[in-house]
């Protein structure tokens, strides 16, 4: 079966299907949301997400199977809700057939106030050579796994460091060893461009890798 085409019309949900099972545990109590892009469109794409919707969940893509593509490549909605149960109507939804979708999920839940429980910095290579984000990739994490074996505080706050290459980007993410208020983010993740009196742990790696490289490596969270 063509993962993307798998009954001749483009059908992104087929693979994201099959990932879903591998990231059962980092997904686990977070929402999914996808980002449909339209071509020619004044506005090139639109998000659903939690609250549109309702809520939707890793463990849901297990309602995919063949027959639910068959239907979503010879139908309209409409016309086989009845032939469909709530999550597969959900996921129809969520993921246009014959649209290029892409997988997101909600870092730390949907909405204000809710708790910190991982950080993810985005490398996003724009411009510049892969290498050159590959570079500053391996520094950051060579910065933050010194800053685990030298701060007690930082040591006791991040439980683990993980590098995800997205295709266009590196994503660099910090698991807490428990999850954070959201005033966490301000005090210990928040960038500031200017001087501040008490700088946060991004603004102490962004100077320490411009230090070490001959390009400007931030663009701002």
């Amino acid at each position: 079966m063509d993962t993307l085409k798998p009954y001749g019309e483009l059908d992104v949900l087929n693979l994201y299907s099959k990932i879903a099972p591998y990231l059962t545990d980092f997904l686990k109590n977070k929402e999914i949301a996808s980002k449909t892009w339209v071509p020619k469109a004044k506005v090139s794409f639109f998000l659903s997400r939690a609250g549109k919707l309702g809520e939707l969940w890793v463990d849901d893509f297990k309602h995919v199977d063949d027959e639910f593509l068959k239907i979503r490549a010879r139908y309209h909605l409409s016309d086989v809700k009845d032939r469909l149960n709530e999550k597969q109507i959900l996921l129809w939804r969520y993921f246009v057939p014959r649209k290029y979708s892409e997988f997101f999920y909600a870092t730390n839940g949907e909405g204000e106030g809710k708790p910190i429980d991982r950080v993810f910095i985005d490398i996003d290579r724009t411009n510049l050579p892969p290498e050159m984000t590959l570079e500053v990739t391996r520094l950051l994490v060579e910065i933050m796994e010194r800053q685990m074996r030298e701060d007690g505080d930082f040591n006791g706050l991040v439980d683990s460091i993980a590098i995800y290459w997205t295709g266009s980007s590196f994503h660099v993410y910090c698991f807490l060893s428990e999850p954070q208020l959201p005033e966490f983010y301000e005090e210990k993740i928040q960038y500031h461009s200017k001087g501040v009196l008490f700088e946060s742990w991004t603004d102490i790696w962004v100077r320490k890798i411009r230090q070490k490289v001959g390009f400007k490596s931030y663009r701002g969270a």
